[in-house]
């Protein structure tokens, strides 16, 4: 079974590779100081994993926006967004196995830094983030990360809804 979906299935997934030297660049803006802890009490983890949030829930967090205004950009470009972060993970770090909280997105990751070893495992399957390279995924499904690297892995994060869920709220609307 194939627990990672073909990023070429979305039209906007080029148009995220190709920002993602611009989304390093506003990444590094920002000291670790000013990184927030991830500390989800359902999931284990080791190490640093922080965040910089630009949508929660749906709620666009406008003092981050302003000083990123590539992540503005895509959150205009891209509708479906649901969640947006730029999500960290300290060297030597892991996340142990857990699920998202619906099923009716997808967890897109865009890999803005990694040195290569850094690693997502959804199910069975296992991939490692490739810079400027999109993974996309069902969060719901069990799924854990590792950074067994001596720097930081930088993705830019965020949640779209899944296409059928997507069609059945269009649909309800009319």
């Amino acid at each position: 079974m194939n627990n990672f979906l073909s990023p070429d299935n979305w039209s906007w997934t080029p148009i995220l590779e190709q920002q993602h030297k611009s989304l390093l660049s506003e990444f590094e803006q920002f000291d670790p100081t000013q990184w927030i802890a991830n500390r989800e009490q359902k999931i284990d983890q080791s190490g640093l994993w922080s965040f910089v949030p630009f949508m929660v829930r749906g709620q666009r967090i406008e003092s981050y926006l302003q000083r990123c205004p590539t992540v503005a950009m895509l959150l205009n470009t891209v509708p479906m967004f649901d969640n947006c972060t730029f999500s960290i993970m300290g060297p030597d770090s892991k996340i142990d196995p857990h699920q998202g909280h619906s099923d009716q997105h997808l967890r897109v990751h865009l890999c803005l830094k990694t040195q290569g070893t850094a690693w997502i495992q959804v199910g069975d399957e296992k991939q490692h983030w490739q810079t400027g390279k999109v993974l996309i995924f069902q969060d719901r499904e069990t799924h854990s990360t590792a950074n067994p690297g001596t720097e930081d892995r930088v993705v830019l994060l965020f949640d779209v809804l899944k296409k059928d869920y997507y069609d059945h709220l269009i649909k309800s609307t009319l």
